[in-house]
């Protein structure tokens, strides 16, 4: 059976055998068009604030793992640019997938000496092309995430939606986050990619799903009883 639980560096980690694309034989995550749009906001009581100041307070008291809510996919075959993809599709966790792809990036444009290990590893059905625009590219994100969203929507006039300001204000807010205590932070993105962990499980046609939780608040474990071989 193959493993439910990665870290966020075989998350998002096609090349080896280690990574959940790899295992699932998958080139990409697939947040399809009935999604809703990406909402989680900044500031005080913000879900990206929130995760960013529990994560940096894992890392600081070094606590060994820090579990993330579940992530539900499921296999499936798009279509990009013509051509056939095996993908994993998100059902639930795309709020935290999007954050977490946003935060490598931001992560991997202040390092010189980092690679962006999220880089094209999610494709949305109705907004790649900001990721691949603004979010993705090094020399881009971080002027990206200094711009007023005033100047931003006045220079690209086709920007100016309730998904790009959440998005946008993410962008910022990891980097503000970041730049604020950089210093202290070498090690701050080895332990994202290391030690923090979403719990998965693939959707599978007649399986149950069975969820224990642990005393631990954020931790979670999962059984998956098969009804039908994999």
């Amino acid at each position: 059976m193959k493993e439910l639980i990665f870290n966020i560096g075989d998350v998002f980690n096609r090349e080896t055998s280690s990574g959940c694309l790899s295992q699932y034989e998958a080139d990409c995550y697939h947040i399809p068009a009935y999604q809703r749009g990406y909402k989680w906001g900044t500031g005080a009581g913000g879900a990206v604030t929130t995760l960013l100041q529990d994560l940096l307070s894992a890392y600081k008291n070094e606590e060994k793992e820090y579990y993330l809510q579940y992530i539900t996919v499921k296999r499936q075959i798009i279509e990009i640019d013509g051509d056939k993809s095996h993908c994993l599709e998100v059902i639930d966790g795309q709020q935290r997938l999007t954050t977490l792809s946003i935060l490598l990036s931001v992560l991997a444009a202040m390092d010189d000496e980092r690679c962006n290990i999220a880089d094209g590893k999610l494709h949305y059905a109705i907004r790649s092309n900001l990721f691949v625009d603004k979010i993705y590219p090094a020399e881009i994100v971080l002027g990206f995430a200094e711009m007023d969203w005033d100047e931003l929507v006045e220079n690209e006039p086709g920007k100016n939606s309730q998904d790009v300001f959440y998005l946008h204000g993410a962008v910022s807010e990891c980097f503000q986050f970041i730049s604020n205590d950089f210093e202290s932070l070498s090690g701050f993105f080895d332990y994202i990619t290391t030690s923090v962990k979403p719990a998965f499980f693939k959707v599978v046609v007649a399986s149950t799903i069975l969820l224990t939780c642990h005393p631990h608040p954020c931790s979670l474990s999962l059984r998956v009883k098969h009804d039908l071989a994999d």
